[in-house]
């Protein structure tokens, strides 16, 4: 009976409240379940710390060479995953504890300011993908970078917590730099450990470029000294001595001005927070060190050369002061929001300089420094914004510096004091992905420093801790976050894919491969990210190419099939350029791309020219500085006016046509503005000459001739053809002396001394007229025409007698030419071939139909063919687009 009336008592306790065994039963589920939580939390906490602090540690060393942007985009990629990572396994941790929290402080409000209207900015822009995304090269400016700096600041601020986390971050940066010293310092001594392709150049280094590279090791250095003077063993202080040496032995080689005077604005800073903590034994060892530094510094500006000499490459930046106009300029036509970040290139084409010497046609894509830059593309609101963040940053650190304990104090104050390095350098000098994340990992370790201020400390946020409205809403806010990171890690990974795809295309052009494999690559490209111009514009050259050989390849056996075949790729070409100005209409190179399609169509297809003049003009008005683009426009007006002509000739009119007339006017309007705007242009004072010597007057072609000469003296070319227009006039002396001066800067002008014999035997200098001939053989060995000329002297006869009809001989030189031209090509300097008229009705009729369609969607045509030719293409960091166009 007892037995059998055990349970019921228990069942009847607990009823009552007072259960035993069922009760022990539920708190062991609580228990394990609890603890598998806190386990659980205990591993995303760690995970996340591993992905940050791999994120210091990789993001200076990280490089990829299959894209075109082997540093910039590589590093946009590594920090988009793992801080992307990162973020959503911090999510995941809120989410196993069901409660968010977020440490933040005021600060927090000009950092989101600056994130809002960067984001507007870049909506707003000229060209919103590249803002988003950056160009190939300039993926720090972009407005994806900022947001990730932003994130992988807030999950700094909010998971490194403790004293060991920040020495540990601290270690982190301070052996990531040291690796990266290394490699850089064995490159420039031409030591080349790094096995891959392209990477031995003693200028490579993991940062970017030279001088970038030294502003990394100004802030590695500037950080060994500080972890120096605050740490307290023997053994790391003989370590950190060591390192703090190494890097400015780099700093020292290397020698920017720029970095010495900023190092002494932060070492000064150090040194008085030392000297307010005298009397301690570290405070006296500090000071010591700093004043050494402090010194060695001062001596360095004041010096001006580098204590070891070595050959460092060119460094070409625009001065402060054309940066600076370029900037107001910026500033007063988009004056709240700007063109958008990285969009520098169009800003700097309407506002350049003209006294830029040799490099008047380099295409700057960045200011003398990131604040400048900033101040030209993002407008008043994002400049006040970004300067915003930099005051208030000053405030706290001057806030909070006097209000912890001596330790943390002086702790701080060295990560503030390289905060500060940076961000002077940031609004002097230009920065990189490595040089702004560096920026935001030393702005997030003062911050997390300050937080142990009661001054400056950080408050906790948390959906249990106040109404349920305010937590919905904070909940809906990270949910939308979470989209946002998982939408960004996805187009990152396609745009990177695509970029892994064109920079195939280039390395099938450099290789001189079947022009169609180029075209392939750029396809997968463009179906990976189909919104980037450069693509379009790459592969409308390649069509372009593709037409240009086959017309080249059939000479006179064109037919049908092969008017169709080129009628198809003209087609393409013009589909892709104009979508390529469709996505960038503010970008010359793409009016630029247009221009060359209907150019090489003016002879055969109705209303190209005028196409192509409208497109120039528009070229002109986004690049009104620059001659180059005036001569382009005036290079229409000239062709067109020579088709005039040429259908006056056809009806037998001996009068230079009216049309053609007034084409040769506009020609000369355009080209008398090159001229003003860079005087010494010598091609544009040849193309003037050109155009005088159409409408006849030789006098003033003459007079031009000679004012090019006067630009430039030295040219044995302008010589020559200044002889052949007094040739033409039959002022012998003249022309003889223009091609004496010819042959005596160039002793190996053929033409020159050819055409000096022929005005020597004029004037009856035949044995003068011997020698000349005689050298043009030596020159030519065994030229048929050469030798009957000196065979004519030698008999008393007239130089050219009986070879003034020889065709055969000038044709047989232009064979042989024509076998030494390079294949067609990509890259638009190419000689293109006129389009056959009977392969330009189908473009006239379909172009403007597919202008906008994505030609990846109807490219059939061109699957199968079997055309071989090579594409140029080169890549310029100065610019920046690895535009094979460019």
């Amino acid at each position: 009976m007892y037995g059998n009336q055990s349970p019921m008592k228990k069942v009847g306790v607990g009823n009552h409240g007072q259960q035993v065994f069922p009760s022990k039963k539920v708190i062991s589920n609580k228990n394990k379940n609890e603890d598998g939580s806190e386990q659980t939390n205990k591993y995303l906490n760690l995970a996340i710390k591993v992905l940050l602090w791999a994120t210091i540690f990789l993001l200076p060393l990280f490089f990829l060479v299959n894209t075109p942007s082997a540093l910039e985009l590589s590093k946009q990629v590594l920090l988009v995953g793992l801080v992307g990572l990162a973020f959503l396994l911090w999510v995941g941790r809120m989410a196993v504890k069901s409660r968010i929290n977020f440490r933040a402080n005021f600060l927090f409000v000009p950092i989101f300011v600056l994130l809002i209207i960067f984001g507007l900015s870049a909506f707003f822009g000229d060209y919103r993908v590249q803002s988003i995304w950056g160009f190939f090269g300039g993926e720090s400016r972009s407005y994806i970078s900022l947001v990730f700096f932003v994130a992988f600041f807030v999950l700094f601020v909010n998971n490194i917590r403790t004293k060991r986390e920040i020495f540990i971050t601290m270690i982190v940066l301070l052996v990531s730099g040291v690796l990266t010293g290394v490699l850089g310092v064995l490159q420039l001594w031409g030591k080349f450990i790094i096995p891959i392709e392209g990477t031995h150049n003693p200028f490579f280094n993991t940062v970017g470029s030279v001088y970038l590279f030294s502003v990394y090791s100004s802030a590695m250095f500037l950080l060994a000294l500080n972890m120096l003077i605050y740490v307290e063993k023997v053994v790391w202080k003989i370590v950190l001595g060591i390192l703090t040496l190494f890097f400015f032995v780099i700093l020292s080689i290397i020698n920017i001005k720029i970095i010495w005077i900023a190092l002494v604005v932060a070492l000064a800073l150090i040194f008085g927070k030392v000297i307010i903590g005298a009397g301690k034994k570290e405070s006296s060892i500090g000071s010591v060190l700093l004043m050494i530094f402090l010194v060695l510094s001062l001596l360095m500006i004041l010096r001006g050369q580098p204590i070891v000499k070595k050959q460092l490459p060119i460094e070409v930046l625009l001065t402060n002061k054309s940066s600076a106009k370029i900037a107001w300029q910026a500033v007063k036509h988009d004056f709240l929001l700007g063109t958008g970040p990285a969009n520098y290139i169009n800003v700097y084409r309407l506002y350049r300089p003209l006294n830029l010497g040799n490099f008047w046609a380099t295409n700057f894509n960045t200011a003398s420094s990131y604040f400048l830059t900033l101040a030209s593309t993002v407008g008043v609101l994002g400049t006040l914004a970004f300067l915003f963040v930099v005051v208030v940053g000053m405030v706290y650190l001057f806030k909070g510096m006097f209000s912890m304990d001596e330790k943390l104090s002086s702790l701080g104050i060295g990560i503030g004091s390289v905060w500060i390095l940076l961000t002077i350098l940031l609004f002097f000098y230009v920065a990189n992905m490595t040089v702004l994340f560096m920026w935001w990992v030393m702005f997030a370790l003062l911050v997390t420093i300050l937080a142990f201020s009661p001054k400056t400390q950080l408050r906790e946020f948390s959906t249990g801790s106040a109404s349920s409205k305010p937590s919905l809403l904070f909940s809906f806010v990270f949910v939308l976050i979470i989209i946002g990171v998982v939408v960004a890690l996805y187009l990152q990974g396609q745009k990177y894919m695509a970029a892994v795809h064109f920079n195939k295309a280039l390395v099938a052009d450099a290789k001189g491969e079947d022009i169609q494999n180029v075209v392939n690559e750029l396809n997968s490209a463009i179906l990976l990210d189909g919104d980037r111009d450069l693509y379009y514009r790459n592969r409308s050259l390649a069509f372009f190419a593709i037409a240009n050989k086959k017309i080249s390849e059939k000479g006179k056996d064109f037919n049908a099939e092969d008017a169709a075949f080129v009628s198809n790729n003209i087609k393409q070409a013009l589909a892709n350029a104009g979508r390529a100005d469709e996505l960038n209409p503010h970008d010359v190179d793409n009016k630029i791309s247009l221009v060359n399609v209907y150019e090489s169509l003016l002879p055969t297809m109705e209303g190209a020219g005028e196409k192509a003049l409208d497109y120039a003009k528009k070229a002109v008005e986004l690049d009104p500085h620059n001659p180059a683009v005036y001569q382009r426009l005036a290079n229409i007006y000239v062709a067109m006016a020579d088709l005039e002509t040429i259908k006056a000739q056809a009806k037998q009119e001996k009068e230079l046509p009216d049309k053609a007339k007034e084409y040769l006017v506009l020609a000369r309007e355009n080209l008398n503005k090159a001229i003003e705007l860079k005087p010494d242009f010598l091609s544009a004072r040849l193309a003037l000459v050109g155009v005088y010597d159409r409408e006849g007057e030789n006098d003033k072609a003459i007079e031009a001739m000679i004012n090019a000469r006067k630009a430039s003296p030295t040219n044995p070319n302008l010589a020559f053809q200044l002889g052949l227009l007094y040739l033409r006039e039959e002022k012998l002396d003249e022309a003889g002396t223009q091609f004496a001066q010819a042959t005596q800067i160039d002793n190996n002008y053929a033409n020159a001394h050819y055409f000096l014999g022929l005005v020597l035997d004029k004037k009856g200098r035949k044995d003068l007229a011997i020698k000349e001939f005689e050298k043009v053989l030596e020159l030519n060995k065994g030229n048929k025409l050469v030798t009957k000329i000196i065979e004519n002297l030698k008999a008393g006869k007239e130089a050219l007698d009986g070879l003034q009809q020889n065709k055969e001989i000038k044709r047989e030189a232009k064979q042989n030419d024509k076998q030494n031209e390079p294949q067609p090509s990509i890259n638009p300097d190419v000689e293109e071939q006129v389009i056959p008229k009977e392969a330009t009705p189908n473009v006239e009729e379909q172009s403007d139909d597919n202008s906008t369609n994505n030609p990846a969607e109807n490219q059939d045509s061109t699957e199968n063919t079997d055309n071989g030719g090579n594409t140029n293409n080169n890549e310029d960091n100065t610019s920046n687009d690895n535009d094979t166009g460019e």
